[in-house]
């Protein structure tokens, strides 16, 4: 019976402007052998306050002369906002929503009505942006931290996420997007980013009610690479060269320097990972202690007004090139995932057949035949075949 089979999917679109009703008739007419050309909706909706959201002017009296839904047309209703509270948010409660049918033609022909009551009690989770520097390798890592689902709002159904760093407009440097949680800019300049995350979610709730909304939010991240490193490299590289001439020539004024370099050394070590965390403050302090203990002034850093790229102390150059060397003999097959390119080679099989034969060839003497095998310096084995005369003219 085509009463049981009636199906709706209630949808709240609090991203659009106005907030708006999204109604699917989702019903299973072929099962119940009716036409979609058979077959127009009408809807009545009760907002928790109690007021009519709405109501189609023909509901009470069954006029489907201008239907909400014409079923072979478009099963969806989206042309009606939600309800607002004295705040303009959309209100909170239990909606009952009343959808009626007409059929006609051969099949179950009728009026049929189905009532359907959700509950919103959604709150939006708010939207949790943190982000990391590395100026050593030149790259700002933005990570999107939201819980998107909380103690009131279930595991999303769905996440259409867009994750974007925005460098400050005078570093010259190209916006990065990225749908996932975890972003990486390189290279990147001094100055102030900005970091947004605009993510559409869609929440099924148990009782069928379903919420989509556009969750956004951004941070700004003060990038401050200015503290040279190319200073506290210069430094350790004169603090080593030191150390190096006083070795084996005095070794007390050797081991003072040795002992500046561990210091030195463990305050790299913590230098990098402040300048990674984005204390700046503290990255400062230890790039002060290594200028201090090395005995160096600072060289090049200052703060420019416009930004300046950052230039990664870890440089790969050049391009790695895997190829065949084109005769068939070997082949070399690219497989990249992400950002590693994992290169397999192999022999032709064909080759490899006739290799593995030859190691595994046996001589046999016949009769008055003498072999002797000879190891040659490169690993070659020599076979010198004699005869013992028998039976030979």
């Amino acid at each position: 019976m085509i009463q049981d089979k009636i199906a709706l999917e209630i949808c709240f679109e609090l991203n659009n402007d106005p907030k708006n009703f999204k109604l699917t008739d989702t019903t299973d007419y072929a099962s119940e052998g009716i036409a979609l050309t058979d077959v127009e909706g009408l809807f009545k909706i009760t907002a928790p306050d109690g007021t009519i959201a709405y109501e189609n002017a023909g509901f009470a009296t069954n006029d489907f002369t201008s239907p909400d839904v014409d079923v072979d047309v478009s099963t969806l209703f989206d042309t009606v906002s939600l309800p607002l509270d004295s705040g303009d948010e959309v209100q909170l409660g239990d909606y009952v929503l009343e959808y009626k049918i007409e059929v006609i033609g051969g099949v179950q022909p009728g009026v049929y009505t189905k009532s359907f009551s959700v509950q919103n009690c959604h709150v939006d989770p708010i939207v949790d942006v943190d982000f990391e520097t590395d100026c050593f390798n030149s790259k700002l890592t933005s990570t999107d931290n939201t819980n998107y689902s909380t103690e009131l709002v279930p595991s999303p159904t769905s996440i259409v996420r867009t994750h974007t760093a925005y460098p400050p407009p005078t570093s010259g440097l190209s916006d990065t997007v990225t749908p996932n949680k975890i972003l990486v800019a390189s290279p990147i300049s001094t100055k102030t980013w900005t970091l947004e995350v605009s993510s559409v979610v869609r929440w099924d709730y148990p009782d069928g009610l379903c919420i989509i909304n556009t969750l956004e939010g951004d941070i700004e991240a003060e990038v401050t690479c200015d503290i040279s490193i190319c200073d506290i490299f210069c430094c350790i590289d004169k603090l080593y060269k030191r150390y190096e001439a006083k070795l084996g020539i005095n070794s007390v004024l050797a081991s003072q320097i040795k002992n500046q370099l561990d210091i030195v050394a463990l305050d790299l070590v913590l230098f990098e990972n402040a300048l990674k965390c984005g204390h700046n403050d503290k990255a400062q302090v230890y790039y002060d202690h290594i200028l201090a203990v090395s005995g160096c002034e600072p060289g090049c850093s200052c703060t420019d007004v416009d930004a300046v790229q950052v230039i990664p102390v870890c440089v790969v150059t050049g391009t790695a090139v895997v190829d065949a060397c084109g005769n068939g003999a070997i082949t070399v097959t690219p497989n990249t995932v992400g950002s590693t390119t994992t290169y397999t080679v192999c022999f032709e099989q064909t080759l490899l057949d006739k290799l593995n034969a030859s190691f595994n060839t046996t001589l046999t003497a016949g009769t008055d035949i003498v072999i002797t095998p000879t190891v040659a310096p490169n690993g070659d084995i020599d076979y010198v075949v004699n005869s013992t005369g028998g039976g030979l003219l």
